[in-house]
């Protein structure tokens, strides 16, 4: 059919740069348009890394108990979930890493090939008033740099509730952190009084634009289903779709989203 497998790695291959260890499993692992993965592995005897796989030798990107960037901490370990994984078609990984002594931090690449500290536990968390990071969570790299990350907030801080304790964040390339959409928010498009659900769907394309798929509760409507348009670099959301609207899926075919 076209198709071929190629072997990347196996139980027992060398791990470099990891002092002596060897390969003993593969867990979460992402991969680019290019083929390459990047990937969380257990080591034999012990401990955690995540590697690169590609058309060389396996390059190791983080390693349990290494100084974590950024931080003045080490990390304890990085994720083995592979929605916390980002890698792009420049090369550039990001991850979620727990750190000793408690806490996350998303580390993330910056302008100058290096690695940064995207977001840590108890950051405050832009485009709010005082509210804070409990703890970071999934996260998108785009091939321009662009990230979403989807965040916890501490209750009672900053004026946050169980009500508004989560939402998406995000960079346009590799600038700061910006907020795209919160639990509670008024979502654009809809009446004054509307207000954004937890947990929403959401896809980051190469050019720093955002789908998002969500619940809301609208004044005299109750609780329905949108879809929006986030640009990074503009901050502008827009919606495309909510429930009510009419589509035409065929030629005079019309229906209700419902």
């Amino acid at each position: 059919d076209g198709f071929v497998t190629t072997l990347i790695a196996i139980e027992g291959d060398f791990a470099p740069d990891a002092s002596g260890n060897t390969f003993r499993g593969f867990f979460g692992s992402v991969m680019n348009d290019l083929g390459v993965t990047l990937t969380h592995v257990r080591l034999d005897p012990f401990g955690s890394a995540l590697y690169v796989f590609g058309d060389g030798p396996p390059q190791l990107v983080a390693i349990e108990g290494m100084p974590a960037p950024g931080t003045g901490t080490n990390l304890l370990k990085a994720t083995e979930n592979r929605d916390e994984l980002g890698i792009n078609d420049a090369g550039d990984v990001a991850y979620l890493g727990s750190l000793e002594g408690g806490g996350s931090a998303i580390f993330a690449p910056d302008s100058a090939g290096g690695t940064r500290v995207l977001v840590r536990t108890g950051d405050p968390a832009p485009g709010t008033a005082g509210a804070e990071f409990s703890f970071p969570d999934d996260i998108a790299l785009g091939a321009d740099g662009s990230m979403v990350i989807e965040g916890q907030l501490t209750v009672g801080v900053g004026g946050t509730t169980t009500f508004s304790d989560s939402g998406l964040w995000g960079t346009a390339g590799y600038g700061p952190l910006q907020r795209i959409a919160r639990e509670g928010d008024q979502p654009a498009g809809l009446v004054a009084g509307s207000t954004f659900g937890a947990n929403p769907r959401w896809e980051l394309n190469g050019s720093g634009e955002v789908i998002i798929s969500g619940t809301y509760t609208a004044p005299g409507e109750g609780t329905g289903d949108g879809l929006w348009h986030h640009d990074l670099y503009s901050g502008v959301t827009s919606l495309l779709l909510r429930k009510g609207d009419v589509v035409e899926v065929a030629p005079g075919d019309l229906r209700t989203i419902t």
